[in-house]
């Protein structure tokens, strides 16, 4: 319990550690140089603020968790929030909301990347941040998994997103969903007023799709 605060140039790694908030982050990257986090099987437990804080203005600060596993249990609180123009990875780990989906994590800039892993968080994307999502599952109970927002561009690779009674996702810019599976009750599962770009997308139930703007893609195999 406490809080983990990096801001100096260079690389650390973290593993086997348990971060608890304490009524303030359990971790901030700050400053302005390339602070380089790597945190490998470690515990976030989000009680009762939001877990991370990342401010780095450097475009080569990172912050990568590696097989770790977070329980947000305070039903208002988010697990990130990143303003930082640097990137943010989450790799084969695992993020469980057991107190509800919580206040939505958000990015403002830089990069995030989900890959092979569960991120039952709100995600929320506004300003210049852009992301990626591969082989990954959100599932937000009767919540928007995804939002995505300002001039930056999302990519989604064989996911899953499941929103409930709510739209599964939200598109303000541009977002691309390859091969990915939409699960929402709502009428339409993917909305918004931005671009939606698609390919071999499967949804499981009748809901629809009513972005401003829709363009289905296709490969003609053995052309």
């Amino acid at each position: 319990m406490g809080k983990i605060s990096f801001s100096t140039a260079g690389s650390v790694t973290l593993a086997v550690i348990r971060l608890k908030t304490n009524a303030d982050n359990c971790l901030a990257v700050t400053g302005t140089v390339a602070s380089l986090l790597y945190l490998n099987e470690c515990f976030f437990e989000i009680v009762d603020a939001t877990g991370i804080s990342f401010t780095s203005s450097s475009a080569s600060a990172l912050i990568r968790c590696s097989s770790c596993y977070g329980d947000i249990t305070g039903a208002t609180r988010a697990f990130i929030a990143s303003s930082s123009a640097g990137s943010f990875a989450w790799d084969y780990s695992f993020l469980d909301a057991s107190g509800g989906v919580g206040t939505a994590s958000t990015f403002s800039a830089g990069i995030l990347n989900i890959h092979f892993s569960k991120f039952n968080n709100v995600i929320t994307t506004s300003g210049t941040a852009t992301g990626i999502i591969r082989h990954s599952r959100m599932l937000t109970s009767n919540s928007t998994c995804l939002t995505v927002g300002g001039s930056g561009s999302f990519i989604c690779t064989m996911s899953f997103f499941q929103g409930g009674t709510a739209s599964a996702i939200s598109v303000g810019s541009t977002c691309t969903l390859e091969s990915c599976t939409v699960s929402s009750s709502n009428t339409n599962a993917v909305t918004g007023a931005g671009t939606l770009t698609y390919t071999a997308l499967a949804m499981s139930s009748t809901s629809e799709i009513n972005t401003t703007t829709q363009t289905p893609t296709y490969t003609q195999l053995g052309k």
